[in-house]
C-alpha cells in the first residue's frame, strides 16, 4: 500500500514538473475568456493614439522608453500595467447582432467609425494587434471596441481606457539607477580634488565593504551600506527641459560629483552631478514651470544625468551633501578586532594610576593583582566594551620613532588574553593631544593613532573603585535582621 502510494506522490509531482517545463517554455498560458491570450513579457513595443495625444514605448533590452511625445526612461510598472491590460484584456462583453441585425462597426452610435483612442502592440518580433475604443457604453462602466480584422463589437471596461490615457509625464521613470543594493561589487565618488572608492569582498554573511581609494583599509560596514542605498533609492524631483533654461547651466562639463556603481555581473553605472539650481516644479507633474503665474513649488535641485540615458533628472540638492564622503567616513575605524566574551585575562599598567589584573571564572571577574577579591563586573565590562568599540580620529600611519608619541614606554598598557589566541591582544596610550584625546597603537598593526579620552576615563582610579563590596546594616535590638544588600550595578554599555 505504502509503495502505492510513493508511486501516485512520484507521478503527480512528474505531470507537475512537466506542466512547469511546457510553462516556461510556451510562456504564459492564456486564460479562457482573453481577447488576444498575449504573454506580455513577448510586448517589444506599444503605440497609443488619442485625440489630444499619441505615446509611442519600445522595450530596449529590459529598459522601456518613452520614444514620443518625449524621449526618456519609462516607468516600468506603469508600462507593464499598460502593455499587460491589453495583452490579458477579457472584453466584459461581445455582440454579433443587435436587434437580429449585424453588427455595423461603423456605426456612429459605438463611435468605432471615429475611435477616441487607438492602441498599436507589437510582439513576439513583428506580430501586432489593434484595439479601437470608441463611446462609453450606456451605465458609463464600459466602452464600445473593436478589434482590427474582426467584426465582433466588443464591450471593454471603463478601467482599460484609464490605463491607456495617461500623460506623457505621468509615464516617466523617475528613479535615476536601477540597481539591486546587494548586486554592487564597488562604488567610486569622483570629486574636483579627490577620488574615493571602495568594494565589496567575500560572500555571503562574510561580505565585507574595504576601502580601495585612496588607500586600502577595511571599510566603514553602515556608511558604505548608507551610500549605496542612497544612489539606488535616489528619485528625480522633476526633467530639465529639452532646451536648456536661460541663464541656467547644469554643469556637467565639470560634475560635483561623478558616482560609478560597478555591479557583480560587470555592468557599471555612471551617474553625473552637477550644478545646483532654485527651480519651481509643477505640483502635478515632473515638470519645471516656467510660467510666473502658474502653480508650482520652488526646490533646491541638482542637475543629474546618467550616461547613456537620454535626458537630464533634477534631484533635491540633498543627495551632494549625502554623497559627499571623507576618506575617515568611508573606512572602518575601529582599531581592535576582538570577542569581548572570550577575554579571559585584562591586565592594566599605568604609570600614574592603579594599575591591576583580573581574571575570568565561573562566579565571575576576580582581582589577582595588586590584591584579591570580587572584581565589579560592570566595571570590567565597560573597559572590554571601550576596548572593544576603540576607534581612531586620526590615522597617523607606520611611525618609526615612538618615543615624540609617548608610545615607546606607554603611559598606559591594556593586556587582554583571549581563549584560543596564543598572543594577547595589547593596546598602548602615550601622550595627550588636546583635550580629550591621546596616541594611541596595538599588538595588532603597526600603526599610530589619536583615539578619544573614553577607555581612560572609565579606568577605576582606585583599586576599591573595582572591588566588589558588601555593606552590613546593624538593626536595633528589636527590629527584625536586615539582610546585606547588593551594591546597586550600572548598566552596561
Amino acid at each position: 500500500m505504502k509503495h502505492h502510494s510513493r508511486l501516485i506522490i512520484a507521478g503527480l509531482v512528474f505531470v507537475g514538473l512537466l506542466v512547469w517545463a511546457l510553462t516556461q517554455e510556451r510562456g504564459r498560458v492564456p486564460q479562457e475568456g482573453e481577447a488576444f491570450g498575449i504573454d506580455a513579457k513577448t510586448v517589444s513595443k506599444l503605440e497609443i493614439t488619442g485625440s489630444d495625444q499619441k505615446v509611442v514605448l519600445e522595450k530596449q533590452g529590459e529598459q522601456w522608453m518613452l520614444v514620443e511625445p518625449i524621449q526618456g526612461y519609462a516607468d516600468k510598472d506603469a508600462t507593464e500595467r499598460m502593455v499587460r491590460a491589453i495583452a490579458e484584456l477579457k472584453p466584459s462583453g461581445t455582440r454579433d447582432e443587435i436587434d437580429g441585425q449585424r453588427v455595423d462597426l461603423k456605426d456612429a452610435k459605438f463611435g468605432l467609425d471615429k475611435p477616441q483612442l487607438t492602441a498599436v502592440m507589437t510582439y513576439e518580433g513583428r506580430k501586432q494587434v489593434t484595439l479601437h475604443i470608441g463611446k462609453e457604453a450606456p451605465g458609463g462602466a464600459e466602452f464600445f471596441a473593436s478589434i482590427e480584422g474582426r467584426d465582433k463589437l466588443y464591450m471593454v471596461p471603463a478601467s482599460l481606457r484609464s490605463d491607456l490615457t495617461q500623460k506623457p509625464e505621468q509615464l516617466r521613470d523617475k528613479t535615476v539607477v536601477h540597481f539591486e543594493d546587494d548586486k554592487v561589487k564597488s562604488v567610486s565618488l569622483q570629486y574636483a580634488d579627490k577620488t574615493i572608492a571602495f568594494e565589496k569582498r567575500g560572500e555571503g554573511t562574510e561580505a565585507k565593504w574595504f576601502l580601495t581609494q585612496p588607500y586600502e583599509a577595511k571599510g566603514d560596514e553602515w556608511n558604505c551600506k548608507q551610500v549605496v542605498e542612497k544612489l539606488s533609492g535616489l528619485k528625480a524631483e522633476a526633467f530639465a527641459p529639452d532646451k536648456p533654461l536661460p541663464g541656467q547651466d547644469p554643469g556637467f562639463a565639470k560634475p560635483t560629483i561623478k558616482a560609478t556603481i560597478t555591479l557583480k555581473d560587470g555592468k557599471q553605472w555612471v551617474v553625473n552631478f552637477g550644478a545646483k539650481a532654485r527651480l519651481k516644479v509643477s505640483d502635478s507633474s515632473p515638470t519645471i514651470v516656467t510660467d510666473p503665474k502658474a502653480t508650482g513649488t520652488e526646490k533646491d535641485l541638482v542637475y543629474v544625468q546618467l550616461e547613456s540615458r537620454p535626458e537630464t533628472l533634477l534631484c533635491l540638492d540633498t543627495i551632494l551633501s549625502d554623497l559627499t564622503k571623507t576618506d575617515m567616513d568611508l573606512r572602518d575605524k575601529r582599531i581592535v578586532e576582538l570577542k569581548r566574551d572570550q577575554v579571559e585575562e585584562l591586565r592594566v599598567e599605568r604609570k600614574k594610576g592603579v594599575s591591576f589584573t583580573v581574571r575570568k571564572s565561573p562566579d565571575g571577574w576576580q582581582l589577582t593583582a595588586p590584591t584579591t577579591g570580587r572584581a565589579k563586573t560592570t566595571t570590567v565590562d565597560d573597559i572590554l566594551w571601550d576596548v572593544n568599540e576603540l576607534e581612531a580620529r586620526e590615522f597617523l600611519g607606520q611611525q618609526e620613532n615612538l618615543q615624540q608619541y609617548g608610545l615607546a614606554i606607554p603611559d598606559t598598557t591594556i593586556t587582554l588574553k583571549v581563549k584560543g589566541q596564543s598572543e594577547p591582544v595589547k593596546v598602548l596610550v602615550g601622550y595627550a593631544k588636546g583635550e580629550d584625546g591621546h596616541y594611541a597603537r596595538t599588538s595588532q598593526s603597526d600603526q599610530v593613532y589619536v583615539i578619544g579620552d573614553a577607555l581612560l576615563l572609565d579606568l577605576p582610579k582606585t583599586i576599591d573603585d573595582l572591588k566588589e563590596t558588601s555593606s552590613t546594616t546593624t538593626s536595633p535590638p528589636s527590629g527584625p535582621t536586615v539582610m546585606p544588600s547588593k551594591t546597586p550595578t550600572k548598566s552596561t554599555k
